[in-house]
């Protein structure tokens, strides 16, 4: 998709973590966010996400200074 990373953002990637957590409901998600460009304003759109289920876990690698609830690092 060309654009800026904003608009894939807000055109594709919270729209199906959305989905995600309203249709799926996972009791894991396993975050891989391209770190550098991840900050924190950016994290927090897809985090505020996982307020429609609290009781989620999620790996440390979604970026912008959230920690996660396991690390996952790169081997």
């Amino acid at each position: 998709m060309a654009g800026s990373f904003d608009e894939y953002l807000q055109k594709v990637a919270l729209p199906q973590v959305k989905e995600l957590m309203s249709n799926v409901k996972p009791e894991v998600l396993w975050w891989d966010t391209p770190g550098r460009v991840m900050t924190p304003e950016r994290a927090k759109s897809l985090h505020d996400l996982l307020t429609l289920d609290p009781g989620i876990i999620e790996n440390n690698r979604l970026g912008g200074g959230f920690r996660g609830d396991t690390e996952t690092p790169e081997g």
